[in-house]
């Protein structure tokens, strides 16, 4: 119990970050985005007075955030892109009647798209695959009767089950990157646990649609 005290104490600074940076989305004091910025620089602050930062680390930082930067940038450019060209064509809306002449009922459908999220998570990052699939899905989820915020946060867990799941789970590789005496196979068997609890919130979620609603409703109410 004492270590664990003790290492709750060392992580309370942290913490201290997460509670401000969601509590300030919460109550309205700044947006996710200037959440985002705030945590970093807290994140930063804490790290210089920690004295776990070196300049040369900081560098690397940096040089490392503005590489991620750039490949996030292009995959939005790409998708402004995309965006307009699935208006004109008219792509969502042909598969939507696509769809709908399968005969699959909302719930149905909704299984098809969850299913595709969890396969395309295997491949594809989790932006990447927001920002492609979703001027096409949107649409059919609305058509179908669904909720657009209860759609948003099923897809993000739909997403994330996709990049911890075989054979490929880009977070899995992550982990494996840092962790690299740890076998593959050891590390796919870890994240069993995490994917059956994302799998039995997702079937909650779906079953009790305003367990997702509750916090939106809560601040936007």
């Amino acid at each position: 119990m004492a270590e664990r005290l003790w290492l709750f104490g060392r992580a309370a600074p942290l913490l201290g970050v997460i509670v401000v940076t969601i509590g300030g989305i919460y109550l309205g004091a700044f947006t996710p985005v200037e959440a985002s910025g705030i945590g970093a620089g807290l994140v930063i602050l804490l790290a210089l007075l920690s004295r776990s930062l070196s300049p040369r680390g900081f560098v690397k930082a940096v040089r490392d955030t503005v590489r991620t930067s750039a490949m996030l940038y292009m995959i939005v450019i790409g998708a402004n892109v995309l965006n307009p060209f699935l208006a004109i064509t008219d792509i969502p809306l042909s598969l939507g009647e696509m769809f709908t002449n399968l005969g699959l009922g909302a719930y149905g459908m909704l299984l098809v798209i969850l299913l595709s999220y969890v396969v395309l998570g295997m491949f594809l990052d989790g932006l990447a695959m927001l920002v492609v699939t979703i001027p096409i899905y949107f649409p059919i989820i609305i058509g179908l009767g669904f909720d657009p915020i209860w759609f948003g946060v099923i897809a993000v867990i739909v997403i994330e089950m996709g990049m911890i799941t075989p054979p490929v789970g880009l977070n899995v590789f992550v982990v494996r990157g840092v962790a690299q005496n740890v076998p593959l196979a050891t590390i796919f068997a870890g994240v069993i646990p995490f994917l059956l609890a994302m799998i039995a919130t997702l079937l909650l979620i779906i079953l009790f649609p305003g367990i997702a609603l509750i916090i939106p409703n809560s601040m936007f109410g």
